[in-house]
């Protein structure tokens, strides 16, 4: 074979491996891989196809009788033109009339080039085309869409999170060559916002709203904006006819909105509006909830502190939390905190008494101040009660303030602060026990850090470390890692949370799946055993009682919610907790042979997948069941005083009802025993049994149906540990 030949064939062989190896790893690559590869096509091997130009415009050369060198020299020259997509056929035409073989690859090569230098407008073309077909997609095939409405790193990660069809709506001014390449990598269909409304945008998208689950994330990190987007929504879900859904029918448009809580009332307007179709997000608050779900103050104690056989604390012991900082997330801590962790002791001749935790709270500035919301609210009953205690004559029992609160004035640079905080917690002595629990939430991530290790090194040095925990909140997961996982472990225990890319900006929690799911399942299936007590259809039970769920203002939907955020801090002082996972039989039995003992749960056939229990009027004293049904009221009425609510008086309540949202005054916030003069006073109001106007039976049923609740949510009860 001819020397030229050799050449021809090498180049051809060496193109092709080229071409094959970049599909080869084209193919295997993810979509973040790929679109580097062919961004930078020109710039990587493929840089390498000019090479073969050399030797293939040299036998060209060579063969219209050009000297070596000037061959040489030419097709360098040429070579490098090529990068500019500058084809020199009058070289190559001789030996391609010629030669059909060198033709072909000559071609070849030119083809290669012209590939390269367009490839970055072909990758361009490539992502609009990727991106209509996932907008297509979403809109056409797409059982359940999200759509974030907003740009910034939050909801870059809110939509890692999505699995499933998803849209992000950005203004012009923040869609950018980033945030196509982000849209692209997550498979996420990108759009702008039309006419700079969001309805209009919508509208654009979508042509029918109850073809599918629409669920809209609005967070602009403006509460202006992401209002104003709220109020156009709302007119598009009014406009949605809801009446032929079902029951666990979801389709339509379902909006979440994100606002700092000095504006939730603004935002709450909506959530009333709509029926419950838009939720107001309040980012402290999912901290909060976070913390209070994972770390109750039940989390850490044992038989030390808890009587397991009453699931009472034992008389004497003390609960303390210490609140370092008072910051929005703090604030939150507090009223989730109070509404959630409420417990009971044994008197002497072993009556229930509650056992209040003391929050001794010091604010970064160093002066005592709430928060408007928190005067709206929580303190609303705190305040008010001194006059009700003067007039108890015209209320029921008043409910126990449902927490201890001090703010102290020295902040952290005080030098009275670490004697303030060493007297706000106690020791475990042989007189009095306590448990104490620390929070940070100072300031930056570095400065809650390094508060929080200062604070564990004194209570190691007071001698309060066994019975003392501290918790600091800390965005940066890194930070967590490395400094308080492993660093400071070495010195002394420190628990970090509030990590808000894993807690906040996450679709699940966003959306409150999980606990809110839980709380909704209860909801409708306790309408269904009404509904088949009283021969009503089933299937229309639960189309009403979904109905009356969103039509609840937000406050009263998570007063169910915080019933079974309780759930775990219930089952640890029974020495019990639950997990995801396969049920357990032998410990759901020791569950209820603990629970029921003296006092046993009574059936009466079911209600699809769960079994129907009858109540009476006629509570077992002292059992186990009923002093966990005392201990719920309590939290109960807890959770409604966070809320601003106020007991009605008497005369309100046979005049208006037991119960007025408008005015935030409720008849059942009276103590346990109030409960059972309320059920007289409506039987005589609505001329009706006692049995027809029990309340007291929905304080047992949470209990009483925890294994079927926790089973129906991929949920198991476990026992507890330390």
């Amino acid at each position: 074979m001819e020397l030229r030949y050799i050449v021809i064939t090498i180049c051809l062989v060496y193109m092709l491996l080229l071409v094959a190896s970049f599909i080869v790893k084209l193919l295997k690559s993810n979509r973040k891989e790929r679109l580097k590869m062919v961004r930078g096509y020109a710039k990587g091997r493929f840089v390498l196809i000019y090479i073969c130009a050399i030797p293939l415009f040299f036998l060209a050369m060579r063969f219209t009788g050009a000297g070596l060198l000037e061959s040489l020299i030419e097709s360098v020259q040429s070579s490098v033109e090529l990068v500019v997509l500058k084809l020199e056929f009058e070289i190559v035409s001789a030996l391609v009339e010629k030669d059909l073989y060198f033709a072909i690859v000559v071609l070849l090569l030119y083809g290669l080039c012209i590939v390269n230098l367009g490839m970055v407008s072909l990758a361009i073309f490539y992502q609009k085309l990727s991106n209509f077909a996932l907008l297509r997609k979403a809109t056409m095939k797409g059982k359940e869409v999200y759509v974030v409405v907003g740009g910034g790193e939050n909801n870059r990660n809110v939509l890692t999170t999505i699995e499933g069809e998803k849209i992000w709506i950005l203004r012009g001014s923040e869609r950018d060559s980033d945030s196509n390449d982000f849209a692209y990598v997550n498979k996420t269909a990108i759009v702008n916002l039309k006419n700079n409304r969001l309805d209009d945008t919508l509208s654009g998208i979508f042509k029918e709203y109850n073809t599918c689950t629409i669920r809209v994330i609005i967070n602009t990190a403006n509460d202006e904006t992401n209002l104003l987007y709220t109020e156009e929504v709302a007119g598009l879900i009014k406009k949605i006819d809801h009446s032929t859904q079902e029951i666990d029918d979801a389709r339509g448009l379902h909006v979440n909105v994100f606002g700092e809580p000095e504006n939730s009332t603004a935002f709450l307007h909506f959530v009333k509006e709509t029926s419950g179709q838009i939720t107001y997000v309040n980012k402290y608050k999912l901290v909060a909830f976070d913390f209070v779900d994972n770390h109750p103050l039940t989390e850490y104690m044992d038989e030390n502190e808890i009587d397991y056989d009453t699931a009472t604390l034992k008389s004497d012991v003390d609960v303390n939390v210490v609140m370092v900082g008072y910051d929005k997330t703090m604030q939150e801590i507090l009223v989730t905190s109070i509404a959630n962790n409420q417990f009971c002791s044994l008197g002497q001749n072993g009556e229930l008494q509650e056992n209040q935790v003391r929050y001794s709270i010091f604010p970064k500035e160093g002066s005592k101040t709430t928060e408007k919301n928190l005067n709206h609210t929580y303190y609303r009953y705190c305040i008010g009660r001194k006059k009700m205690v003067e007039e108890k004559e015209k209320y029921l029992p008043l409910p126990e303030l449902p927490a201890l609160v001090d703010f102290k004035e020295e902040d952290v640079n005080d030098y009275e602060f670490y004697t303030k905080v060493r007297l706000a917690i106690t020791p475990k002595d042989e007189d009095r026990k306590s448990f104490n629990q620390i929070i940070i939430a100072y300031g930056s991530d570095i400065e809650n850090v390094d508060v929080a290790e200062k604070i564990a090194t004194q209570i190691k040095e007071w001698g309060y470390g066994e019975n003392s925990h501290v918790f600091v909140k800390v965005n940066s997961k890194e930070l967590t890692d490395r400094i308080i996982k492993d660093e400071y472990k070495k010195v002394c225990e420190i628990t970090a949370f509030g990590s808000e890319k894993d807690v906040v900006y996450n679709a699940h929690n966003i959306i409150q799946e999980g606990i809110e799911t839980m709380a909704r399942h209860r909801h409708l299936d306790y309408a269904v055993v009404d509904a088949i007590q009283n021969n009503d259809s089933e299937e229309e039970a639960k189309n009403k009682a979904l109905k009356k769920w969103y039509s609840w203002a937000q406050p009263q939907r998570e007063a169910n919610v915080y019933g079974v955020l309780a759930l775990r801090m219930k089952l640890h002082l029974m020495g019990f907790d639950y997990k995801k996972g396969e049920a357990s039989k032998e410990i759901n039995e020791e569950y209820l042979l603990k629970y029921q003992e003296g006092d046993p749960i009574k059936y009466q056939g079911e209600a699809g997948d769960k079994p129907i229990v009858v109540y009476t009027n006629d509570f077992v004293k002292g059992s186990l069941r009923e002093r966990m049904a005392m201990q719920e009221h309590q939290r109960w009425n807890a959770y409604m005083i966070t809320q601003g609510m106020i007991p009605s008086t008497k005369e309100e309540i046979m005049e208006e009802g037991s119960k007025n949202y408008a005015l935030r005054r409720q008849g059942c916030l009276t103590s346990f025993e109030g409960l059972v003069t309320l059920r007289q006073m409506l039987a005589k109001r609505n001329n009706s049994t006692e049995e027809e106007c029990d309340v007291i039976r929905y304080d047992y049923q949470i209990l009483d149906d925890v294994i079927w609740l926790l089973e129906r949510n991929n949920m198991a009860l476990t026992k507890k540990t330390k």
